[in-house]
């Protein structure tokens, strides 16, 4: 059963495993995959996977009870656990919601070497993206572990709990799936949950930059639940057509919780058949599904 886990300033994660009266550790790297050390045993990475994201504040300073008020008037969420400190100034809210644990971590000090920034660049909706993160000096890191419950359930929590977090004071950006987002966009994506679906916005990010060869475009956030993230490169598409194809492939794979394989084929219209094929990924480190984009959208 797990005991613990902690989520280290560089996002590297820890967790403490109990079996009867022994302990073993288990740390994932950024990126979530395992680290592997001499110590420790091989063990297969669970189906899905913890939800990381990061709220940035104009001050290294929060209000946990604010937070507490929030999470209950917004979504009926009762959080009765308190905020624990720690020397360096920062705290740890850690509690239960139906079985899965969540944490919400102020660290006070800015996300370490201009990693938010420079993420912020590839937000294209957002054009001062960069500049607003740039004014960042603390951060609310939010996280939550399925457990025993689905993943599409701990998604919905995730949201819900870094919705309650932009309401912090002077938050400047949501930094998650590989960008920054602007807070007021993050909200509305968030009002699909209303409707009981996925809000599929604040949890994938549809990239998309552009090489000699054409426009590219990329998902990240996939990962997290169980998928390989997709990329696909080297269109002559507009940028909306490639981010509307992209969002409904990432669509298709979590309400269907599809798993596509290397060598299949997808189609959206009666005659379309779009080639599946796995290899290493060109935006993505690690290996990445690409599958093309069709002729005629």
């Amino acid at each position: 059963s797990l005991e613990w886990f902690a989520v280290h300033p560089d996002r590297t994660m820890r967790l403490c495993y109990i079996r009867g009266q022994d302990q073993q550790m288990v740390l994932f790297d950024r990126d979530f995959s395992l680290c592997s050390e001499d110590w420790q045993p091989a063990l297969t990475r669970p189906e899905g996977g913890a939800f990381l994201a990061f709220v940035l504040l104009e001050a290294p300073a929060w209000d946990p009870d604010q937070f507490r008020r929030d999470l209950r008037d917004l979504y009926g969420i009762p959080c009765l656990t308190e905020a624990e400190e720690s020397e360096d100034g920062g705290s740890t809210l850690t509690f239960e919601v139906s079985g899965m644990l969540a944490a919400v971590c102020l660290y006070p000090f800015p996300v370490p070497h201009g990693e938010a920034e420079e993420n912020a660049a590839h937000n294209y909706l957002w054009p001062e993206a960069a500049e607003s993160a740039a004014r960042h000096r603390g951060q609310l890191l939010v996280t939550v572990l399925p457990r025993e419950e689905s993943v599409r359930e701990a998604a919905i929590l995730q949201v819900k709990l870094v919705c309650a977090a932009c309401r912090q004071r002077g938050t400047l950006g949501v930094y998650a799936n590989g960008t920054v987002y602007q807070p007021e966009f993050y909200l509305n994506a968030a009002q699909p949950m209303e409707d009981g679906e996925l809000p599929l916005l604040d949890l994938v990010w549809m990239g998309l930059y552009r090489r000699e060869e054409g426009l590219c475009g990329y998902t990240d956030g996939l990962a997290a639940f169980g998928k390989e993230e997709i990329e696909v490169l080297d269109t002559q598409a507009a940028p909306g057509d490639l981010h509307s194809f992209l969002l409904d492939l990432a669509s298709y794979v979590l309400e269907e919780d599809v798993t596509f394989h290397d060598g299949e084929t997808i189609g959206f219209t009666e005659g379309q058949y779009l080639s599946i094929s796995r290899s290493a990924g060109v935006w993505h480190d690690g290996m990445t599904l690409k599958i093309p984009y069709p002729e005629e959208p």
